[in-house]
Order: structure tokens, then sequence, then C-alpha cells
């Protein structure tokens, strides 16, 4: 029966991120009229690391990033905005 639970939440999940992406396409829109696009990109990269170190802190999870990854780190967050 576990297995139905974690099916479900694993739907609810997807179903959030779908609407997530799709608010973000409406709220830049919005805010373009006011904002540099290079600020939005700003503040955008400031709310997901504050929000991904809340959550490596709150579940105490360890955040140990070898030495050959850090250069595709590197490159993907030059590319990633």
């Amino acid at each position: 029966m576990g297995g139905q639970k974690e099916y479900q939440l694993a739907v609810l999940f997807i179903i959030l991120d779908v609407l997530f992406w799709g608010f973000s396409f409406i709220s830049t829109k919005v805010v373009l009229s006011q904002i540099p696009p290079v600020s939005i990109a700003f503040f955008r990269q400031i709310i997901a690391a504050s929000t991904l170190i809340m959550l490596v802190l709150f579940t105490r999870t360890s955040f140990k990033i070898g030495r050959r990854d850090m250069g595709y780190i590197v490159l993907a967050s030059f590319f990633g905005t």
C-alpha cells in the first residue's frame, strides 16, 4: 500500500511543479515591465539558493561536492540563467 501513497505524492509534486513553472512565465512578464532582466535573474538565483540552503539545513543532509563535479557545476551555473 505504501507504493500507492508514494505514487500519489509524486503526482502531486509534478502538478505543483507545472503550476510553479507556469506562474513563473506570467510573473516574469509582469515584472519585466518594472525591473531589468539581469536583476530578475539575480533575484531568482537568490531565492533558489536560499530555498535550497534552508532545505539542506532542515533535512540535515550532507552537501559534499566532489572535485570532479565542480567543473560541471561552474559550467552549469554560467549557462543556467
